[in-house]
């Protein structure tokens, strides 16, 4: 059986800007399902109160999900990468924290 990979990606970004990048990246996500048939994209976001303990509880920590039949290659999260640094530009108050994983 081949091994599938996905990606999950975190940051870092203002409670006030948590709609405008929700906006965002639903928007970029669903394009980005468009062009490459069979992919899941979700956005997650820490729940309230979890940023506190960092003492930086102005920042919401968002979390984005890509998972692919047959896995997500270099090229597809090459892809992701920039569509969502276009989508985030003027958001971030992290680096993206991408972590690749795949199925036992």
């Amino acid at each position: 059986m081949a091994e599938e990979h996905a990606l999950f990606v975190y940051y870092k970004v203002p409670a006030d800007d948590v709609a405008a990048v929700a906006t965002a990246m639903h928007f970029t996500q669903g394009r980005l399902r468009a062009e490459y048939p069979g992919l899941m994209a979700e956005l997650w976001r820490r729940p309230q109160g979890d940023d506190a303990a960092d003492q930086t509880s102005s920042l919401v920590t968002v979390m984005e999900t890509y998972q692919r039949p047959g896995g997500i290659d270099a090229s597809l999260a090459q892809t992701i990468e920039q569509a969502a640094a276009t989508a985030l530009a003027g958001h971030l108050r992290s680096p993206r924290h991408t972590e690749l994983f795949q199925t036992l």
